[in-house]
């Protein structure tokens, strides 16, 4: 059976201390519920063993029910500031990705941003579900608000979008985002590659028209 490929996408993952870290998780094609990388946000106490699974989850592309139950007891008995268990909700939302359990995920990051409408990392894991559903009008909308929030790495927010519209065909909006990843980091590999793309299809296009 031939294989397909699925894209690898790239989001925030927020720790203790409000430092950002990004990590790439790419999947087999069976995977496809975990095809990106997603934001883990990490604190004090329960909070830091949740965030501790979830870095372990993106790393590895797989979590079980003991990594789960870490962020359900900093959850439910944590007693945590609202930041931490803002940041414990968006963590477990990171497990039940890897889990494959997308629909648990959702609820997670949407119960994150409706006690912190402002965690712009929340916003690049959900667009990551919504690209993943084919719902990439909504993706995009998600990259708008992290990007417009203000994210730590926000080469990751402007490189997710690119895929979205060129997904969508629109080649002229991909271009300016792979471009504006580009800005932010100049060397990456991924952004360039499809960056060449992007510039031949419109290359194409252009061609034809003439």
């Amino acid at each position: 059976m031939r294989s397909c490929f699925i894209p690898v996408l790239k989001s925030s993952l927020v720790r203790s201390a409000g430092a950002v870290a990004l990590l790439m998780l790419s999947s087999a094609v069976s995977y496809s519920a975990n095809a990106q990388n997603a934001a883990v946000i990490g604190a004090s106490s329960f909070a830091n063993d949740c965030a501790r699974a979830s870095s372990v989850a993106i790393t590895t592309g797989s979590a079980n029910r003991q990594d789960l139950n870490l962020c359900d007891r900093a959850i439910l008995e944590g007693n945590l500031s609202q930041k931490d268990l803002v940041a414990s909700y968006v963590n477990r939302g990171v497990i039940h990705m890897a889990m494959g359990k997308p629909k648990l995920a959702l609820a997670d990051i949407n119960r994150a941003l409706g006690m912190d409408s402002d965690t712009g990392e929340a916003y690049v894991n959900r667009g990551n579900l919504w690209f993943l559903g084919k719902r990439l009008e909504s993706a995009i909308e998600d990259y708008d608000k992290a990007i417009d929030l203000g994210v730590e790495r926000p080469h990751v927010a402007h490189l997710n979008r690119a895929m979205a519209h060129e997904q969508l065909g629109n080649l002229v909006q991909a271009k300016r985002d792979y471009q504006a990843a580009l800005g932010y980091r100049n060397d990456w590999s991924q952004a360039q590659t499809r960056l060449d793309r992007v510039e031949k299809k419109l290359l194409s296009e252009h061609r034809e028209e003439n």
